[in-house]
């Protein structure tokens, strides 16, 4: 929380006792710039997986334990730093699931428990079996209700582990933390190459943000009234594709002329809400070539 949020106060880490601000005597840096080769915290949100080892307290064990066990599975992850806010509860890790829910009811029996968490933790994983890869929810309400010991999923639950199921003060403000549909993607492709004595492996990891991303043009969703299939936004009918609006004076000699579209310096108006416009294909919030 120190290294993300924008203040230098430094925060005392008690979850039971949150009040929503730091409370710890002294800056934020007092750790990092005592260090043989001393920095700052950022005081931004995190940008990749990797900065969170300059965090005070980070090292190895805790790193392989809570952050990526094994590097080579990225499903195996149980962290991230891109999330998208509300949690899918039918494809996060069930840690990260039980995380959540006893973040909104941390007295919890089950939260209290360590021998009946990892029955819980397993059970969950069991139960996401059942459906042979549908959603297990329909809707984060259908969760909530599971886990308050509701419906055949939360009734089966918790009678086996013989302890009480969650309760929470408002079931419809709890179901807010929740989603059943994905909005960022981690997109991993390996490519190898074999050679004589060795093979070359390369491997590519993009982030990709659909949160704000339209519907694709072409598809029936994302076809503005009128348009043809095919016909780009904005494009009139019979229209080559690039042409797009009107009264554009070409180039001369390397100049750009304004004419009706307002196209300055070789680039029209048009081309530059293209530019900046939500992309059909999300966003791109991290790259790394391995």
């Amino acid at each position: 929380m120190d290294w993300a949020d924008p203040d230098e106060m430094l925060y005392t880490c008690e979850p039971h006792k949150f009040q929503g601000g730091g409370t710890g005597v002294g800056g934020e840096d007092m750790s990092t710039t005592m260090l043989k080769r001393p920095y700052r915290v950022k005081n931004a949100p995190y940008d990749s997986l990797e900065e969170a080892r300059l965090v005070r307290g980070m090292g190895d064990d805790l790193w392989s334990t809570f952050i990526d066990p094994d590097p080579s599975n990225p499903k195996k992850r149980v962290f991230t730093v891109w999330g998208q806010g509300p949690l899918n509860v039918n494809t996060a890790p069930p840690q990260a699931v039980f995380g959540v829910v006893c973040g909104l009811q941390p007295t919890a029996e089950l939260c209290n428990d360590i021998g009946k968490q990892q029955q819980f933790l397993t059970m969950f994983g069991v139960l996401r079996t059942f459906t042979s890869g549908m959603p297990l929810f329909g809707s984060p309400q259908e969760f909530v209700q599971t886990v308050q010991g509701g419906g055949m999923y939360g009734k089966m639950l918790f009678e086996m582990l013989k302890i009480m199921p969650f309760k929470f003060q408002s079931p419809a403000e709890a179901a807010k933390n929740f989603t059943t549909e994905s909005k960022v993607f981690s997109i991993y492709a390996t490519a190898e190459v074999k050679g004589h004595k060795r093979t070359t492996k390369v491997r590519l990891h993009v982030v990709v943000d659909f949160r704000n991303a339209p519907p694709i043009p072409n598809s029936p969703m994302g076809m503005m009234p009128g348009q043809m299939p095919g016909q780009m936004p904005g494009q009139v009918p019979g229209q080559m594709p690039g042409q797009m609006g009107q009264g554009v004076t070409p180039l001369a000699q390397g100049q750009g002329v304004a004419g009706s579209s307002g196209q300055i310096g070789g680039m029209g108006v048009d081309a530059i809400l293209g530019a900046i416009n939500p992309n059909p294909g999300g966003q791109i919030v991290y790259f790394r070539i391995e």
